[in-house]
């Protein structure tokens, strides 16, 4: 049965309206759909409708999902959420700080490391002067915890150009097991990067926050032994320093002066346990303060890297002294790095969060 005149049929012939004719046409228009109704549209496609700036809820951005940004950003990486190989910020930072992201997994136990030996009790040297007296003293040199409000990295390759970071350093010795957390401050491309790395019995752990990425990732696998930040330092090289301090099998060669400051030379040798490449370190000891102002890593006979301080820049903080200015050359290479330190204030109260793998990167 047709529908009454002027009624809308749906399914009546071809669609149109009934009974609306005109006095100058007998045919019947059917309204078209505008451009901008929903079914055009559905029809285009998304980065189209995107261009058009179509209002329709279908064609929106969609929040990031908070319980599986990733997941979320894999199936459609436009709709604002972080992945780590489409993000455009991100293959931008990664693009101007090209291998930086590798080794910021190691900076933070190197600079840790670097300025734990950096420390030592304002006493003078034991009556004995043999190496484990020597050696115990300079074990002593790590205070139960250490800020440095900043210490400064320069390296220069062996072209002449340079990289200056900055960062504040806060580190704990809590049952012989050291923590410490870096901040980056400075350059601006790295500026809020944060590392924290906690000794532990069997392995370290390394976490790292990068800000292009708001996420903390733990850092695992061999890249110990590579550059720290494209500085002559290496995690393992410090590690290497680290034990040397608990050698039983250290060697006193004798005394020596180094740019008129009298000097003790020790020679330490890796462990049968303890992976290493290189085969010695010798060491220059200010008596005074147990401080090193010299160590060389030898590969065999040959001296690899080395690192040279002097005793015009040794610095007292309370009962504690350090080294103001550093500088570690790799000889093979042609590199080398100066590290600054400004600021050491030793044995203070810091506060758990520092140290937190969840919270470590939150604040000053």
């Amino acid at each position: 049965m047709p529908p009454a005149p002027g009624a809308w049929s749906p399914g009546w012939p071809w669609r149109r309206p009934i009974g609306l004719r005109t006095a100058t046409s007998t045919a019947t228009t059917m309204p078209r759909r505008k451009p901008g109704s929903w079914r055009s549209a559905r029809m285009r496609t998304r980065s189209a409708c995107a261009a058009a700036k179509c209002p329709c809820r279908s064609c929106r951005p969609e929040k990031p999902r908070a319980a599986s940004p990733l997941r979320s950003s894999a199936r459609n990486p436009r709709r604002g959420c972080i992945i780590l190989s489409r993000n455009k910020r991100l293959r931008s930072w990664r693009r101007q700080n090209r291998g930086w992201e590798r080794v910021m997994t190691r900076i933070l136990a190197g600079i840790l490391l670097a300025a734990a030996p950096l420390l030592a009790p304002a006493q003078g040297a034991p009556a004995a002067g043999s190496a484990a007296a020597i050696v115990e003293c300079m074990r002593a040199n790590i205070p139960s915890s250490v800020q440095v409000k900043e210490v400064e990295l320069i390296a220069r390759d062996r072209t002449g150009g340079e990289r200056q970071l900055r960062g504040r350093l806060y580190a704990t010795n809590d049952k012989d097991r050291i923590k410490a957390m870096l901040k980056i401050g400075s350059p601006p491309d790295l500026a809020g990067a944060a590392y924290l790395m906690k000794e532990g019995t069997k392995s370290d752990e390394i976490y790292v926050f990068v800000p292009a990425l708001n996420k903390v990732r733990r850092v695992t696998g061999g890249s110990m032994d590579g550059p720290l930040w494209g500085t002559d330092l290496s995690y393992n090289d410090l590690k290497q320093v680290q034990n040397a301090f608990y050698d039983p099998n250290a060697k006193l060669e004798g005394k020596a002066t180094l740019d008129g400051t009298p000097v003790q030379v020790l020679q330490f040798s890796p462990q049968p346990d303890q992976a290493s490449r290189y085969s010695s370190i010798r060491a220059w000891v200010e008596p005074k303060s147990c401080m090193a102002l010299k160590a060389e890593f030898f590969e065999g006979q040959t001296v690899r890297k080395r690192f040279s301080g002097s005793a015009k820049d040794l610095r007292q903080a309370g009962p504690h002294w350090y080294l103001s200015d550093m500088l570690v050359a790799d000889l093979k290479e042609g590199t080398q790095t100066r590290i600054k330190v400004t600021g050491v204030a030793a044995d203070k109260d810091l506060a758990d969060r520092l140290f937190n793998p969840s919270t470590f990167y939150v604040g000053n």
